[in-house]
């Protein structure tokens, strides 16, 4: 089972049930599947996220859409009827956060670490594989990189993991000289 404090809050208290559901029903990788799928189609369809934070629409219409979208995906059973829930109580602005807990849960569950890696232009395949390899080899376990892209670091990288964070950026190079000239003065 997944660790504990891995999520926090009414979050990751949905993602737990969920988490534990899924589990007892052996359908983990499903589940995780339709809701990365779920996330996806949220990130896409700017429409669709709208329409589940929108105060404006009934909770019940929201649970009936939201299980047909995820039915025609072909999601699994519980996937649907979890949706459909959280729909129905009026907790769908929670969805992203309950996604990404359940993501953490299943890490967990893996013992696989993640590492959030932001660099200023995106990484080519080798960059990738030497980074993974080097990051198992420090962390001694499976490691899973999420790959962010931020030009302001105008180089370099910041890899965070956990609560550790290595900030090997160019941005910050610039700013710890500009720091170290300062106190030289």
């Amino acid at each position: 089972m997944a660790g504990k404090s891995v999520v926090h809050g009414a979050s990751g208290r949905y993602a737990t049930a969920l988490f534990s559901l899924a589990h007892d029903a052996a359908v983990l990788d499903q589940v995780e599947t339709d809701l990365m799928g779920f996330g996806e189609l949220l990130e896409q369809n700017a429409e669709l996220f709208s329409f589940c934070v929108s105060s404006a629409i009934p909770f019940e219409k929201k649970s009936q859409t939201i299980q047909k979208i995820v039915t025609k995906a072909g999601g699994q059973e519980l996937t649907v009827k979890f949706l459909g829930y959280v729909a129905s109580r009026g907790r769908l602005g929670l969805i992203k956060n309950i996604i990404r807990d359940f993501a953490r849960l299943m890490d967990a569950h893996r013992d696989e670490a993640v590492a959030e890696v932001t660099s200023a232009i995106a990484m080519e395949t080798e960059q990738s594989d030497a980074l993974l390899a080097t990051l198992k080899a420090a962390l001694g376990r499976d490691v899973r990189i999420e790959a962010k892209v931020d030009p302001s670091l105008l180089g370099g990288m910041i890899v965070k993991v956990g609560s550790r964070l290595v900030d090997n950026s160019i941005a910050n190079q610039l700013t710890q000289l500009q720091r170290n000239l300062k106190e030289a003065r």
